[in-house]
């Protein structure tokens, strides 16, 4: 997904209120991904997105695909 569609897919979510799933692009020396998180977006600050039941906050440029859960 381009970033553009991530942020609209984002906003679109924490508007309406339904959770997400999304995956971040990284991933470590072996080629292991990143793992799928849930929850519902509860916010946005700077550059990072605030899912609920997430301690960290993930930043708009790291995530690769977000989907409706």
């Amino acid at each position: 997904m381009t970033q553009e569609a991530i942020g609209r897919y984002l906003m679109k979510a924490f508007d309406q209120h339904f959770p997400v799933t999304l995956q971040l692009r990284n991933h470590n020396d072996e080629g292991v991904v990143s793992p799928f998180y849930h929850g519902k977006v509860l916010g946005f600050q700077d550059d990072d997105v605030i899912l609920s039941g997430h301690q960290r906050r993930f930043p708009m440029c790291d995530i690769l695909y977000v989907a409706r859960h």
